[in-house]
């Protein structure tokens, strides 16, 4: 009898399912989808139906004395499909590498990349832990501390392990790491200063953060009882110069730009890397920066992975290249060129720039990989020139990476009219 009854049950419930679901498709016009939307906010108690296509939607909840926990969940999950949002949920999607930091700067630390589930990110106490972790996204903090320099001499050795990850980098070797992969986002290419004033960031367009284009963030706070010459604060924000306009734009994103001088980007990615410049203890960091940073390392770690890869430039050949540089700190125009070589054979390099309108301008010649530079300025109107003897242990060394020939026009007010004769 008991079963007859509990079968007249569930009868008359799945026919008033049927009423509604035939209510809201006929009348409403919802989809199906939109109709399990509304069923499922009724928030029944462990109910499971399986629907004709084969897709299994599936509510459950906790329940006291007979009523419906408020913290009850509700996903919708194809039967061949993975595990349900929340079990993927569930397990840690962040492994954290912080060194140097403080007990509770780790802790905002984790709170900021998993603000609901902190169980979502983990601690590695070392770089062996860091490097073999299998959450999807490891975040290195790394910055100027002497538990980090001696990390990332460690980590160097493994580059071929940081290939095969989604990575967030945050501080100076972080950067430096990034830059011995090849990649365009390392510390090589920044300037880095302090946090007096606290510096804002503005967002860019970007998939990672849909809807927040030009949304205006103050980074860090600093109470007027901390001194200026903190070590801590000294030259903890670091900004990646990356023009609007310059051709390292179709390798690198720029999630965010100074509010002070949009030519330099306080985020940037390229491919499963992100670079946060921000290495201020997370202590220090604002609720609006956590939040973003929070929301962008989610969306980071759900982007698809990609193929690693590194910036290819064109070959620069021997000849006279005539071009304009406008004044410094331009961010309609571009004050300052750069052009890629690679030399499979000793030579010897030559660059001579003559230039007219400005007073003061720079050339720079160097390895991508840090192993030779050499500048020459002019602070009237002077030609510049460089001379190199490239030798094959130079060739050696740089292995695959480019030299470069980088010209800068520091001018504020004139414009640089350039003739560069290259030779080699």
């Amino acid at each position: 009898m008991k079963a007859l009854e509990v079968t007249s049950v569930l009868a008359v419930a799945v026919s008033a399912l049927a009423v509604v679901a035939s209510v809201a498709y006929t009348l409403l016009g919802w989809s199906p989808s939109m109709i399990w939307e509304c069923l499922a906010s009724a928030e029944p108690k462990f109910l499971t139906i399986n629907l004709a296509d084969g897709t299994v939607c599936e509510c459950r909840g906790e329940a006291e004395g007979g009523v419906v926990d408020e913290r009850a969940e509700s996903s919708i999950t194809p039967s061949s499909a993975s595990p349900s949002y929340a079990a993927e949920e569930a397990q840690p999607r962040f492994t954290v590498f912080a060194p140097d930091e403080r007990p509770a700067s780790i802790t905002v630390l984790l709170k900021t990349l998993c603000p609901r589930r902190p169980e979502c990110a983990q601690v590695a106490g070392t770089v062996r832990e860091a490097l073999d972790s299998s959450t999807e996204v490891l975040v290195l903090f790394m910055d100027r501390g002497d538990a980090s320099f001696n990390s990332y001499y460690e980590m160097r050795e493994a580059l071929s392990q940081l290939k095969n990850k989604k990575v967030i980098g945050i501080g100076y070797w972080a950067a430096t790491l990034f830059g011995d992969l090849g990649l365009e986002i390392r510390s090589g290419a920044c300037a880095s200063g302090g946090v007096h004033p606290p510096p804002q960031t503005r967002v860019q367009r970007t998939e990672l953060l849909p809807g927040r284009e030009n949304e205006v963030i103050t980074a860090c706070r600093v109470g007027s009882d901390e001194k200026e010459d903190d070590p801590r604060y000294g030259f903890c924000d670091s900004m990646m110069h990356l023009p609007r306009g310059s051709e390292m734009t179709r390798f690198v994103e720029a999630i965010t730009r100074r509010c002070d001088n949009e030519n330099y980007a306080s985020i940037v990615r390229q491919g499963n890397y992100l670079m946060a410049g921000l290495a201020a203890p997370p202590t220090m960091w604002t609720d609006d920066y956590r939040r973003l940073l929070g929301t962008l390392a989610d969306r980071f770690a759900r982007a698809p992975r990609e193929p690693f890869f590194t910036a290819t430039w064109e070959e620069t050949r021997p000849g006279q290249y005539e071009f304009d540089l406008a004044p410094v700190f331009s961010t309609n125009e571009l004050y300052a060129r750069t052009l890629y070589f690679r030399f499979t054979r000793p030579t010897k390099f030559s660059g001579v720039l003559e230039h007219t309108g400005s007073q003061a301008m720079m050339v720079m010649f160097r390895c991508e990989n840090g192993t030779y530079g050499t500048r020459e300025d002019a602070h009237d109107r002077e030609t510049l020139q460089i001379a190199r003897d490239i030798a094959q242990e130079d060739i050696d060394r740089a292995g695959t990476n480019y030299w470069s020939l980088e010209v800068v026009n520091f001018d504020r007010t004139g414009r640089a009219r350039c003739k560069l004769r290259i030779e080699y």
